[in-house]
């Protein structure tokens, strides 16, 4: 009798245990799961010539590419109309002397950094660019042109 006691004891612990051990798991890797849903991971580019990078929104995957125009100069051109690629925005590099002989002329450069002598611009596509893009891929590519400003914000030099 003072053995059943004793199993019965030992049984209630045991089953007590794997509770708490089946709460603490639920609770340890489902808050981390919401945690990864909640905060986007994003892609990114680097530039291997002027050894920066930039951060890309995740909802951009399989939308766009990345085009090197010429030395310094890099397209970021839409992809999700299967009938015509259309740039988002283009990256300049020049160098800063080249830039300060002309920055207070008229041009359509957007200012972003400076580094190691060079100055990095960029501009956007006109929107009459969209007139050859199906209206659901107007709306896509526009809400892509609207986020270009946080993402040239993202630079990073290495």
């Amino acid at each position: 009798m003072k053995n059943k006691k004793i199993l019965k004891i030992l049984l209630f612990i045991f089953v007590v245990a794997i509770l708490i051990f089946g709460a603490w798991y639920y609770f340890v890797f489902n808050q981390s799961s919401q945690v990864s849903q909640q905060i986007p991971v994003l892609a990114s580019y680097y530039n291997q010539d002027y050894k920066y990078s930039l951060a890309i929104p995740p909802d951009w995957s399989g939308f766009y590419s990345v085009e090197e125009i010429k030395k310094g100069n890099t397209a970021f051109v839409y992809t999700g109309d299967p009938k015509t690629k259309v740039p988002i925005f283009i990256l300049y590099v020049m160098p800063t002397s080249m830039w300060n002989s002309q920055k207070n002329s008229p041009n359509s450069y957007i200012y972003i950094a400076e580094n190691g002598g060079n100055t990095y611009l960029y501009n956007l596509v006109s929107a009459d660019i969209t007139k050859n893009l199906g209206q659901q891929y107007k709306d896509q590519f526009l809400k892509m042109t609207s986020e270009v400003g946080d993402i040239v914000k993202t630079i990073k030099f290495n």
